[in-house]
C-alpha cells in the first residue's frame, strides 16, 4: 500500500490487491505514531470480468466508400479492442481499429468478413461480422470508379443499361443474369457478351471475376480446355456482335484462353486490327480455367497500350497469381474508333461461363498488389 497525505484530515491510499485475495469487503487500517484509524469496507474485491464482444448485424457496404462499424464489447480494464479482416476479395482499410465504433474501406467488390476481439486480463472474446460490398449507385463515374458492376439482380436479361448478344443475335435470352452473376455463351466465331456506351481514355485499370462450366471441351483445333474472356475497349457500334470473329475495329482488345501462355492484345494500327502474340499452345505458364473456382483477373492498360494483367487462379495450384506483361506499343496509332465497352467470352469458347465483380478503375483507383 501506497499513503499519500493531502491534508490534516484527507489522505489517498493506493492498495495492490493479491490475485489471491478473497473476493468480498475489507477494512483498510492507518498507524501514524500512536495514531490508529480504520475504514470499516474501505474497499470491495471483485472478480475480473472477461470480456464479451459483438461486432453487430450483417452489413452492406459501397465500394470504396467509409462503411460505419457499431460494435460493443464488455469486459473489467483495462480493456483492448481491435478490428480485423478475417477474409475477403480485397484490402480493408479501418479508421480506427482499436475502437469499437469507426469506419471500413473496401476496395474490392465481394464478401467480407470482419472480426471484432476484446481482451483483458481474463480472457479474450471475438465476433464476426460479414459485409457485402457492392457497387455505388449511378451516374458513374465516381471517381476513381469508371463502372461498376456486381451483377446482383434477379434472374432475367442483363438490364443495367447493357445491351447483350450471342453470336449473330442481340439481345438474346441466351446472355442474361443467373444467380447473381453473368452467364454467356460462345458462338463459333463470334462469341457472346455484353456490352454498353462507356468511352475510356487510358490509362485504365479493370478487375473481373471469370469461371467456365466446361472445362473439358477442346477449343478448336489448339489444344486449350474451354474457357476464354475478352474486354474491350472503344469500339464502334458496328464491331458487336458482327465483326467480333475478325476481330473487328476497336483500340484495345485483351483477350485469353484456358490454358494459352499468353496473353492476347488485339490494337488499332490506324488501318487494321492487329493481333499479337498469336494463339499458342501447348498448355505453359497459365493454367486451365476451372468450372467451380472463380479466377479473378485484373489489368491495367496504360497509353502507350503496355497491358498487365495478373490472374488469380484459386485454384491451389502454385504459382498464384501469374502476372504477364505485353510491353508499349509505340507505332500504334492509339486513336479511339468509338465509345462502346465490351465484356464476353472468347468466341470458340462454348460455356456457359459466368462472370462477376466487374470494376473499371482509373488507375490511381486500383493496385494490382492487392490481396
Amino acid at each position: 500500500m501506497s499513503l499519500t497525505v493531502n491534508s490534516a484530515t484527507n489522505a489517498t491510499a493506493i492498495l495492490n490487491i493479491d490475485p489471491a485475495a478473497v473476493l468480498g469487503a475489507g477494512n483498510v487500517t492507518v498507524t501514524t505514531g500512536a495514531e490508529v484509524v480504520t475504514l470499516t469496507n474501505g474497499f470491495t474485491v471483485v472478480a475480473n470480468q472477461p470480456p464479451t464482444a459483438n461486432a453487430g448485424p450483417a452489413l452492406a457496404a459501397v465500394l470504396l466508400a467509409p462503411a460505419s462499424l457499431n460494435g460493443t464489447v464488455t469486459g473489467s480494464s483495462p480493456l483492448s479492442v481491435n478490428w480485423s479482416t478475417v477474409s475477403g476479395p480485397g484490402s480493408v482499410v479501418f479508421n480506427n481499429p482499436g475502437a469499437t465504433g469507426t469506419t471500413a474501406t473496401f476496395d474490392r467488390l465481394g464478401n467480407y468478413v470482419l472480426r471484432l476481439t476484446a481482451s483483458n486480463p481474463a480472457g479474450t472474446a471475438s465476433s464476426d461480422l460479414a459485409v457485402t460490398v457492392g457497387c455505388p449507385a449511378n451516374p458513374y463515374p465516381v471517381d476513381p470508379i469508371l463502372f461498376c458492376d456486381d451483377f446482383q439482380r434477379s434472374d432475367g436479361p442483363v438490364g443495367n443499361g447493357w445491351s447483350s448478344w450471342w453470336g449473330p443475335t442481340l439481345d438474346s435470352p441466351s446472355t442474361d443474369i443467373t444467380n447473381g452473376q453473368l452467364q454467356t455463351v460462345g458462338y463459333m466465331g463470334l462469341a457472346g457478351g455484353i456490352f454498353r456506351k462507356l468511352p475510356l481514355t487510358f490509362p485504365v485499370a479493370f478487375s473481373f471475376d471469370f469461371r467456365t462450366a466446361s472445362p473439358a471441351s477442346q477449343c478448336w483445333s489448339y489444344p486449350f480446355n474451354d474457357g476464354g474472356w475478352v474486354i474491350g475497349f472503344n469500339l464502334p457500334d458496328s464491331s458487336i456482335p458482327s465483326n467480333f470473329g475478325g476481330i473487328g475495329p476497336a483500340q484495345l482488345y485483351v483477350f485469353h484462353y484456358s490454358g494459352q501462355r499468353n496473353i492476347t492484345r488485339g490494337y488499332w494500327d490506324g488501318t487494321r486490327m492487329v493481333q499479337e502474340p498469336v494463339l499458342d499452345g501447348p498448355v505453359g505458364n497459365l493454367r486451365d480455367y476451372r468450372a467451380g473456382n472463380f479466377a479473378r483477373i485484373d489489368g491495367i492498360v496504360n497509353a502507350d497500350l503496355s497491358v498487365t494483367v495478373t490472374i488469380h487462379y484459386n485454384d491451389g495450384i502454385n504459382p498464384d497469381p501469374v502476372t504477364v506483361n505485353l510491353s508499349a506499343l509505340p507505332s500504334a496509332a492509339n486513336v479511339p474508333l468509338g465509345s462502346d465497352f465490351q465484356l464476353s467470352n472468347a468466341n470458340c469458347s462454348t460455356g456457359p461461363h459466368f462472370f462477376d465483380n466487374l470494376e473499371v478503375f482509373s488507375t490511381q483507383g486500383r493496385l494490382l498488389s492487392s490481396p
